[in-house]
């Protein structure tokens, strides 16, 4: 079998004093079919000198306009099958070349472990470039989050997949960063991987390097590149969006369009959803909306067409609203709220720091007590917050890139209808990914605090562990998500915890979610009386017959709920 062909391109500037090891280790790989192409840029100590020394090297030494441009300039004369890209003061480990070729075959991408090094060679950190989502690596404020380069290799064709010319595949604009924009791209079309268990390259860093001297420069130019990709994935036409669901003909949605025109930022749209299956909702709407759009010029005002195969609902509503936006930025609102005149404003506030997905607004005091704490003048989110309550109605704010990390909410599960469960799992869920979440106070009117209906609050031990089996799984399955919590950007709970969860979660009645739907009294009566430890059957019961003026059982079954849910409180999962 014919071993593929590596070009190994390296750009050099004055590194006489480390080069000599990169060419060493590329020769000592003994791989047979292999070019190397250093791009100097003009140095001016011994790296010419050294560079004269191997005959087999192609080299130019001329100036450049930086890292960028000496790179495309090595890729546009790269003739290998295979890429591989190092530094001038990286060198390989023994025997990667025919590693890689051995996986590279049938594959366009193949990536090994990289280690972090002193000046001197000494081992700093080892960097196991794990295989990881586009999402993951765009967080480039999570350690790791940007794959070591110099242990990634990648086939030639991979420029002409993307659309893009090897003279031009690096952003010459980007000093920092052209690695991490590069890997953002290729992920459009590939993963990152396989991922080869074995260590590959060395990357030097020490005071003198680019990086080495302090990472301010680069962590302004990531910032760029993550809006730069953020904008790819999530094509905006406004600056920021209101998505309002509409459960009936008699909702005010000219309040909304009234306080949405009045904000002190313009470009922004409104797309309403009717949140049901009923023709009329959708009709009302359509007419209502065409009678507003010439009185608020600075508003667009859009419909999201209902889905004919879903039962309808706020929930679904609510995803395909944030889906069919158009901006950066998605506020979930009723019809009837009311906002101040600077809630865009201060909600871009929040959102210029990138690591920020969600804003929490119209909280009762409560919540804001249970969800926020205030630390060293800081007002911080508080990861088992969302446990500890039960919320309905729900208002907020969320970084589209965001909510598509976390796959917005979850309607297709048991507790899918749940509105409270997909709120809380959706703040956990954020939390655990490495998005921050922060609370924005421009909603005029706050909720007060009150009890949510029993057959909600039923639901709450149900809820919490379906959250925690969620994230336990994959904190333990998932081989980013482990490295993430091993540097403090995920959840992580014990494993009794997660058992417990899961106990929980397997004993909630499949059947359920049908059932909760359809409110039937007979399956009601069954389902208490085959899952006698299941309190949110009573709750629900309970509520079927009052509504039907059948008080007494009402109360009857309201009484079997409060002592089947004091038991389920006792649970440690109850709250956080």
């Amino acid at each position: 079998m014919t071993s593929p062909k590596f070009s190994v391109i390296t750009v050099s500037f004055n590194q006489g004093e480390f080069i000599r090891d990169t060419i060493e280790s590329v020769l000592a790989q003994n791989y047979p079919n292999f070019e190397h192409l250093i791009i100097d840029a003009g140095s001016t100590d011994n790296t010419l000198s050294i560079l004269g020394e191997y005959p087999h090297l192609k080299w130019t030494s001329e100036p450049d306009r930086g890292q960028s441009h000496g790179l495309n300039k090595g890729f546009e004369r790269a003739t290998g099958d295979v890429i591989a890209w190092i530094n001038s003061d990286d060198w390989y480990a023994p025997g990667t070349f025919a590693e890689v070729a051995k996986h590279i075959v049938d594959r366009p991408i193949v990536m090994g472990g990289c280690q972090v090094t002193d000046r001197v060679g000494n081992a700093i950190e080892d960097v196991p470039n794990i295989e990881r989502s586009w999402f993951d690596t765009i967080k480039y404020w999570v350690f790791h989050s940007v794959p070591a380069q110099p242990g990634i290799f990648f086939r030639r064709s991979v420029f002409n997949d993307l659309g893009l010319s090897p003279e031009s595949a690096l952003d010459e604009g980007l000093n920092f960063t052209m690695d991490f924009d590069f890997w953002l791209r290729v992920q459009e079309k590939y993963p990152l991987g396989p991922r080869i268990p074995r260590l590959f390259a060395y990357m030097r860093n020490y005071e003198t390097s680019k990086t080495g001297g302090g990472m301010a420069s680069a962590y302004r130019e990531m910032s760029r590149v993550y809006r730069r990709h953020s904008a790819r994935r999530v094509p905006s036409e406004q600056i920021f969006s209101f998505v309002v669901p509409v459960t009936s003909e008699s909702d005010p949605i000219e309040q909304i369009i009234s306080e949405v025109s009045k904000q002190t930022i313009s470009q922004t749209e409104i797309v309403f959803v009717p949140a049901s299956n009923d023709r009329a909702v959708t009709k009302s709407v359509r007419e209502r909306v065409l009678a507003m759009e010439g009185q608020v010029p600075d508003t667009t005002l859009r419909i999201a067409k209902p889905d004919s195969t879903s039962p309808g609902g706020r929930l679904e509503a609510i995803n395909r609203g944030v889906q069919a936006t158009r901006s950066q930025f998605a506020a979930v609102m009723k019809p009837d709220s009311r906002l101040k005149e600077d809630f865009v404003a201060s909600c871009l506030k929040r959102f210029a720091q990138d690591n920020v997905g969600a804003l929490v607004v119209n909280l009762t005091d409560k919540e804001r007590h249970l969800l926020f704490s205030e630390q060293q003048g800081q007002i911080l989110f508080n990861p088992g917050g969302p446990f500890n309550v039960t919320p309905t109605d729900c208002e907020f704010v969320v970084r589209k890139i965001a909510w598509l990390d976390c796959e917005g909410f979850s309607t297709q599960a048991q507790l899918g209808l749940s509105e409270s469960y997909c709120f809380k799992r959706l703040l956990v869920l954020l939390t655990h990914k490495a998005w921050r979440i922060s609370l924005v106070d421009s909603a005029s009117q706050q909720r007060t605090d009150k009890d949510a209906h029993s057959s909600v609050q039923a639901l709450r031990l149900y809820e919490n562990s379906a959250i925690v089996d969620e994230i336990s799984h994959d904190v333990r399955n998932n081989e980013f998500s482990v490295l993430r919590a091993k540097n403090g950007f995920a959840i992580v709970l014990s494993d009794e915890t997660w058992a417990a969860a899961r106990q929980i979660v397997d004993s909630m009645p499949t059947s359920w979610r049908r059932i909760a739907e359809e409110k039937t009294e007979g399956e009601l009566r069954a389902l208490v009386q085959k899952s006698p430890h299941f309190s949110p059957a009573y709750a629900l019961l309970s509520e079927v017959l009052a509504g039907q003026g059948r008080l007494n059982e009402a109360g009857a079954q309201s009484q079997a709920w409060g002592e089947v849910y004091n038991q389920e409180r006792q649970s440690p999962l109850f709250g956080a």
